[in-house]
């Protein structure tokens, strides 16, 4: 079955994010696009997409790669997530919440809750994460820094053992269920700063 632009592109972030081998993955056009069935030129698109965000990057002489996380940046890169978000509160709009942010809240919230623990929901999870925390942000500079920041952060998270993550999707149902609720009153400056608070 072929597939559309944004499906490719989701199904490429999933490999990478989910990826466990701290080695650079190499992504090679041509098998991606036996793969889904489709001509080079879309999987260009994608991979254009990917560097775009941040998690990929192509080299001379090799092709197109992951773009490597360095352990000694990973304080930083959350703290860059963080602040982001804080950034876009700072600047949002009062604007009607779409119903659709608040229902991918919901969603996600479900996928942690009504099925046993697997890395592939927890991924699309904090995927519909991302994009109704991206909805709510109306310049389209900062949302792609909030993008870039968002998948380095979830390759971050999903590099944590099983045990962490079982944890963290735990706390974050709680999390989307109460940013669901804040949702409510279309204050969409109110739910990017609850948003930016950790985890932990």
């Amino acid at each position: 079955m072929r597939r559309t632009h944004d499906e490719m592109a989701m199904l490429i972030r999933e490999r990478i994010c989910i990826a466990q081998d701290e080695c650079e993955m190499l992504l090679h056009e041509g098998e991606l696009a036996q793969s889904f069935g489709v001509s080079r030129t879309p999987i260009r698109q994608v991979l254009q997409l990917l560097a775009y965000e941040g998690l990929v990057e192509t080299r001379t002489g090799i092709g197109t790669v992951t773009t490597p996380l360095h352990e000694e940046n990973r304080q930083r890169d959350g703290q860059v997530h963080q602040a982001l978000l804080l950034a876009a509160a700072a600047c949002a709009c009062p604007v009607h919440i779409p119903e659709g942010a608040r229902a991918s809240l919901l969603t996600a919230r479900d996928m942690l809750t009504d099925r046993p623990f697997s890395r592939d929901r927890l991924f699309s999870a904090e995927s519909r994460l991302l994009e109704a925390a991206d909805s709510l942000i109306p310049d389209t500079i900062l949302s792609a820094a909030f993008r870039a920041a968002s998948w380095r952060n979830l390759r971050w998270t999903m590099r944590q053992p099983e045990p962490a993550l079982m944890q963290r999707a735990t706390r974050m149902a709680a999390m989307l269920s109460r940013a669901a609720d804040i949702a409510r009153s279309d204050d969409s400056a109110e739910v990017l700063r609850f948003l930016s608070r950790p985890l932990g």
